[in-house]
């Protein structure tokens, strides 16, 4: 038998190629072959069973027909006696004991065969239906993603709506204009296209990396080495909250490890479960921050470190050591707050689209990309 993937011969009788494992009969070949083998082996069982001892079946046969010859030789003549009483001896001789028992047999054995076609019929059925199911719930989970994907088309049109009423939009173009670098900053973010903000105008992202003493942004470790793979200037953040500053700093650090060229940034901003960071434990971070790396990280705020920043705290000048990076959602060039005289970073919307990543919050650093690459490794 040839194979008909790599036409090797192979001996009949075998399923699978010798030389590639390629099946070398199709499935209905297959089927026929096992049900042609079953149907034999029941038989077989069948006549087994039904003829466990040949002599006596023999003996029995004999007697029934000598009595049948003898009655057949009253009723018949001679010429046709002799014939019939030849068939049954030879059929005595071969071991069949009589053509109703036999016929049962095989009635029986085909009954048999039938119940099992069937219920390969039934479980095949219930495979099909189980297929079609499975079908339906892949085109339902389809529609989802459609409906998902249109939503996201809406949302991004509603920002580019927003950001044209409130002059965003035109800031951005202004501030590309400048050649000022652009970048996104992200939180559990975990469906980034990497190769599509890599290949875009983005320069540098900032990615939440921990919260607390004890949380970690899911989504930080993989976005963190993607941002370096794809050849972006990366920043980690730590949203502060109340207590414990110098634990929250031990645990930045930890989880970051950052090494030259990699910013860093404390988010100073109310706290959603109303434990807010105060200046003075602000302060103490940033300077914890600068004994564990000899670096410090900016500061990132925007209305409420403003109102921080106004009530009188000696913490406060101290807090000028770090870069600013400050959130202003205005057409017009963000309020800079003592104790800094300009801003770093600037977070000029939180609604504007950004290739591989979506609608998110987009910042420019004041200086252009070889600027930022010379702050980078200098900071």
């Amino acid at each position: 038998m040839l194979c008909p993937s790599c036409e090797a011969a192979n001996p009949e009788g075998k399923n699978y190629c010798g030389d590639c494992g390629s099946l070398l009969k199709d499935d209905h070949t297959l089927l026929v072959e096992k049900v042609r083998a079953e149907i034999k082996v029941r038989i077989d069982e069948a006549l087994k069973e039904r003829f466990q001892d040949k002599r006596v079946v023999e003996v029995e046969i004999t007697e029934s027909v000598i009595k049948k010859i003898q009655e057949w030789a009253k009723l018949l003549a001679f010429l046709v006696a002799v014939p019939l009483a030849v068939l049954i001896v030879a059929l005595s001789v071969l071991g069949i004991g009589s053509y109703k028992d036999f016929k049962q047999s095989i009635v029986d054995v085909s009954a048999k065969v039938n119940a099992s076609i069937q219920k390969s019929k039934g479980e095949a059925d219930i495979i099909a239906s189980q297929v079609e199911d499975l079908k339906g719930r892949t085109a339902f989970i389809q529609k989802q993603a459609d409906d998902i994907s249109a939503l996201k088309n809406n949302v991004a049109s509603l920002s580019d709506n927003v950001n044209d009423i409130t002059g965003t939009s035109s800031r951005i173009q202004a501030l590309k204009a400048e050649n000022k670098a652009f970048g996104p900053d992200i939180y559990r973010a975990s469906s980034v296209d990497w190769s599509k903000v890599g290949g875009s105008d983005v320069s540098f992202i900032f990615i939440k990396a921990t919260q607390g003493i004890n949380f970690v942004d899911s989504a930080f470790a993989g976005n963190w080495e993607q941002a370096k793979a794809v050849g972006l200037v990366r920043g980690a953040y730590h949203f502060g909250v109340e207590g414990d500053p110098i634990g929250q700093a031990d645990h930045f650090v930890s989880i970051v490890k950052p090494s030259r060229g990699d910013l860093m940034a404390l988010d100073f901003e109310p706290s959603p479960n109303g434990h807010s960071m105060s200046i003075t434990e602000a302060k103490d971070f940033v300077e914890r921050i600068y004994q564990k790396t000899g670096r410090y990280p900016m500061i990132y705020g925007g209305h409420s470190l403003r109102e921080a920043l106004s009530s009188p705290n000696a913490a406060v000048a101290d807090l000028r050591k770090c870069p600013l990076w400050i959130a202003q959602y205005s057409a017009s060039a963000p309020r800079v707050p003592a104790p800094w005289t300009h801003w770093t970073f600037w977070q000029v919307s939180n609604s504007a689209p950004v290739e591989g990543i979506g609608v998110t919050n987009v910042n420019f650093f004041n200086g252009t990309k070889a600027e930022l690459w010379s702050f980078a490794q200098n900071q």
